[in-house]
């Protein structure tokens, strides 16, 4: 039940989680023990991990792996390493992780890399606007001899600040939600939507084919999870899972009832393979899962600068008939 506290979300950045799992599933899969490993890193790198210290003492002392690291990693992630350790294929899980991390950071520095030139360029087209609005527009209101005013009846500014607001109490109402709710959310969302899918799809088949793989039935996979977190999605799913076998229903169910569950898995579950075959099979689809997760990140990257692009281009029209309109005011009033 110590599987049940409340878990932090992660010291580490993104780049150094990845990092770190990488060496170590080569180092741990090359034959050395995690403390090994662990002392091997501190010796060739000591100045990047500053942590690996305080985890090796724990290992020292009898800590698990992910028990010495639950302060330095997500949640998600955390179950994945801890049920990679109790039942097989620790050492692929901690490579896979360390491409995840990998991935994850390279496309972080790939986004902000796509923002820069946009979020200037529009940054400067709001200092025109800004401009316009404060010196030009209010001399033509000046010159304006019937006194009618040239700026539009309009406030856009008080729009944009309605608008504003209800963004940001959409927000926080979102953010109290629970996990799930907050992820059946972003998976209904557009292009990010299908990114999120693809992960979950990814993350759920790994974790389970390790645990059909090690021999576990349906019964001792939703006992396993009921232990995990609140804030994790294996934890929320088991807790669900349990109190459908309580009331006899079928736990295929569960797989319509949440858009982040591949809808694949309820064929994969049916077709009455032997566990070592579904495991394979969960592995397979798992693997396939990341390839389009990895590949719907890239699409999405692409259209980043499109949109903004797009948006810079709706942000000069705006101004140029800010300033056309008050103009065509003040010849009409002449």
């Amino acid at each position: 039940m110590k599987w049940r506290r409340s878990l932090p979300t992660g010291k580490w950045k993104t780049s150094d989680q990845g990092r770190l799992f990488k060496l170590l599933g080569d180092l741990y899969r090359s034959g050395f023990s995690l403390q090994q490993a662990l002392t091997f890193l501190l010796t060739i790198n000591a100045s990047r991990f500053n942590d690996l210290p305080e985890i090796l003492a724990k290992l020292k002392r009898g800590y698990s792996f992910s028990d010495a690291v639950v302060d330095y990693v997500e949640v998600d992630l955390l179950y994945q390493l801890r049920i990679a350790e109790e039942h097989g294929q620790f050492g692929k899980c901690l490579e896979r992780l360390g491409q995840l991390m990998a991935m994850r950071a390279e496309q972080s520095r790939k986004f902000k890399q796509l923002l820069r030139y946009p979020v200037f360029l529009l940054g400067l087209v709001l200092l025109i606007a800004l401009g316009l609005q404060r010196l030009v527009i209010p001399r033509l209101n000046e010159w304006s001899e019937r006194g009618h005013p040239a700026q539009p009846s309009i406030h856009w500014w008080l729009i944009g600040l309605f608008l504003f607001l209800l963004s940001g109490f959409a927000i926080i109402i979102l953010m109290k939600q629970s996990h799930v709710v907050r992820l059946q959310f972003y998976c209904q969302l557009p292009i990010i939507g299908k990114i999120w899918r693809y992960y979950y799809a990814y993350y759920l088949t790994q974790n389970l084919s390790m645990l059909v793989g090690s021999g576990l039935g349906i019964h001792d996979i939703v006992k396993l999870t009921c232990q995990f977190s609140d804030t994790s999605v294996l934890g929320y799913l088991g807790r669900e899972l349990a109190r459908m076998l309580d009331t006899g229903q079928s736990p295929l169910i569960i797989v319509d009832r949440y858009s982040f569950i591949p809808k694949e898995l309820t064929v994969l579950l049916t077709q009455g393979n032997s566990a070592p075959d579904l495991a394979r099979e969960l592995g397979a689809f798992s693997k396939l899962q990341y390839q389009y997760m990895v590949q719907a990140v890239e699409q999405g990257l692409g259209l980043i600068q499109p949109i903004l692009f797009g948006i810079i281009g709706l942000a000069i029209v705006g101004t140029y008939l800010s300033l056309l309109l008050p103009m065509y005011h003040t010849i009409g009033g002449v």
